[in-house]
């Protein structure tokens, strides 16, 4: 399988490089054509949300227009694709937590909360937003999927694809650790919560 470097420029300067395998799986993401066990996955969510009578909802793709066009850049197209095509937001998401007997949360970022999140150009908002750390985040190449919690954060790469590992970043260690292979398999070790408080 061919690999090629590519050089990608850092948000802030720079550049970053990341290796984009080229075969057929990758190509279809990057075309924003959701991978079949994604798309399996979003419906099994949809399906769960449904029989516990809760108000998910898709985002229109118009929505993401919203946002200013350098944030918006780094926004993963397969990302609004997804959740324009499945309703997904609006749920909070549970998994057992790798170390004791509690849960880790997951719940997909809205156009609002990038907006309110992701703030390059807003110094009054950056001082008390957490904008320092989206901010190192996005500068290695990684863009937020959603809060955990204690500062905790989801993360895929801004250049990756549905089929790009998800990674939990651990605020009180500051690393990263994989969470998922791929976007799907992350998805698919959640069920939905119960309680949506």
């Amino acid at each position: 399988m061919p690999l090629r470097l590519q050089s990608t420029p850092r948000f802030g300067g720079g550049s970053a490089f990341f290796v984009r395998p080229h075969h057929l799986d990758y190509f279809m993401a990057s075309e924003n054509i959701l991978p079949n066990e994604l798309v399996a996955v979003a419906r099994s969510l949809e399906k769960q949300s449904q029989q516990l009578g809760l108000s998910n909802r898709t985002i229109p793709l118009t929505q993401w227009d919203s946002l200013s066009p350098k944030v918006r850049g780094m926004i993963p197209g397969w990302l609004m694709k997804l959740l324009s095509s499945h309703s997904l937001t609006g749920v909070a998401f549970k998994r057992p937590h790798e170390h004791g007997d509690w849960e880790r949360y997951f719940g997909f970022w809205t156009p609002s909360a990038y907006a309110q999140r992701v703030t390059p150009d807003d110094p009054v908002a950056s001082k008390t937003n957490g904008w320092w750390l989206t901010e190192e985040m996005i500068q290695d190449g990684f863009i937020p999927l959603s809060d955990e919690s204690d500062g905790d954060m989801w993360l895929t790469s801004i250049t990756g694809t549905p089929l790009s590992p998800v990674y939990l970043y651990d605020l009180s260690g500051r690393k990263r650790k994989v969470a998922g292979a791929s976007l799907a398999s992350f998805l698919g070790s959640f069920q939905i919560c119960k309680n949506q408080d």
